[in-house]
């Protein structure tokens, strides 16, 4: 299973390996938990909802430091999973075998439990503990860098445990009756829980704007096939009015990948009417237009790179190695070098992957001039936010390296 796809530890983004559809799994017991046609079309169609979104401009690709790039080597007895970086960079979520927080030099700094993980922003993070092995239900405690702790009333499914990276943590209340499977969920921010809101949070935008929901029950959802959920966007100040992308619907274990502005988002494994095959689909939240992209299986990671256009892998089919990109009206060809598939930066930097085999990978770095910075063993699973480091995960599974951009 491709580490680009929600799932339980191991290997996940924001949230840690593991979502709240599978949590709930032991509940409703049907819960399924990665082909597709990889054929370009730029077919469009337009939601009949006006966009409320904030459309911010976008931000250019920035030039590379002068200082040189530090590889620092992470290495544990057990397999090393990436939980998510926090904003600023300077620490990273891990599991291990237990949740464990380091910093750029990669030394442990905490250990707090719990088995799920989210940043809430650059100084704190949110943990989830079940009530008991296997236990849906759960608490969660939000801790500091500085030791603190803070416990927050009530109880609540893993899975709905989504930091915003600016203050702000979606949780899901556990049902009750004939539907203990959460229908709704709640903001926590700054020690106070808002009131209920009907959805199934999936993940923010960059700068926690906007917010995107299921407004259908998130059961399934395996690649290809017709479990899948219709989905809307909420956007601030106040997150009460959702704004549904109409006719799309969309496989809840594939993260949403919103654009450096904010201004698109871009499901990995949707389609416009039932999810049947996966395509890639580009919402303009300045227009509510949606692009269907259709080029890639929804394993391989979808990207925007810091000028804005949207990094696809290369097509497996061919043999070329050319990566490929959607400049906004169809797919064409990169410039970038060869790779089976690359991670984009938010300043500019790209990881480029290669795989020879299943379970042997190389990564190359290359500047925003294109000017190769460094050659890894191991394939990168993502990104800081602020782009100054790249977490590549080793193929014996036992080392993490941590590559710094001063």
């Amino acid at each position: 299973m491709s580490p680009f796809v929600r799932r339980r530890l191991p290997d996940a983004r924001i949230i840690p390996n593991g979502t709240f559809f599978a949590l709930m799994a032991a509940v409703v017991a049907i819960l399924v938990l990665e082909g597709c046609g990889i054929v370009p079309t730029s077919t469009e169609s337009t939601a009949s909802s006006p966009s409320q979104s904030l459309v911010l401009p976008r931000v250019p690709a920035t030039q590379p430091p002068s200082a040189s790039p530090v590889a620092i080597s992470v290495s544990r007895s057990t397999g090393i999973n990436l939980v998510g970086w926090a904003p600023d960079g300077r620490h990273l979520l891990l599991d291990s075998g237990a949740l464990e927080v380091i910093d750029a030099q990669g030394r442990t700094v905490a250990t707090p439990g719990g088995t799920v993980a989210t940043w809430i922003d650059t100084t704190r993070f949110a943990t989830w503990t079940p009530g008991n092995a296997g236990a849906v239900a759960g608490t969660v405690m939000v801790v500091g860098l500085d030791g603190s702790t803070i416990p927050v009333p009530g109880t609540y499914v893993g899975g709905g445990l989504i930091g915003d990276g600016v203050g702000d943590l979606t949780l899901m209340p556990l049902g009750s009756g004939s539907s203990i499977v959460a229908d709704h969920f709640v903001i926590w921010s700054n020690g106070r829980l808002g009131d209920p809101m009907p959805g199934w949070p999936l993940g923010w935008s960059r700068d926690g704007s906007t917010l995107i929901i299921a407004t259908s029950s998130p059961l399934g959802g395996t690649a290809g096939s017709t479990s899948s959920v219709s989905v809307a966007l909420m956007t601030r100040p106040f997150l009460v009015q959702a704004r549904p992308i109409a006719n799309v619907h969309v496989d809840p274990n594939y993260v949403p990948a919103f654009d450096l502005a904010g201004s698109h988002v871009a499901f990995p494994c949707a389609a416009i009417g039932t999810l049947g095959a996966c395509h890639q689909l580009v919402d303009d939240l300045s227009t509510a237009t949606i692009h269907d992209i259709a080029v890639q299986a929804p394993g391989l990671p979808v990207t925007w790179t810091s000028d804005g256009a949207l990094l696809l892998a290369a097509d497996p089919a061919s043999g070329s190695g050319v990566l490929r990109e959607w400049n906004g009206s169809a797919v064409v060809a990169s410039s970038l070098p060869k790779a089976s598939w690359a991670l984009a930066s938010p300043s500019g930097y790209v990881a480029l992957v290669t795989e020879a085999t299943d379970s042997t990978h190389t990564t190359r770095i290359i500047n925003s001039i294109g000017v190769s910075v460094a050659e890894l063993a191991g394939m990168a699973l993502s990104w800081s936010q602020d782009g100054s480091a790249v977490a590549i995960k080793v193929d014996s599974g036992l080392q993490l390296t941590l590559f710094r951009i001063p």
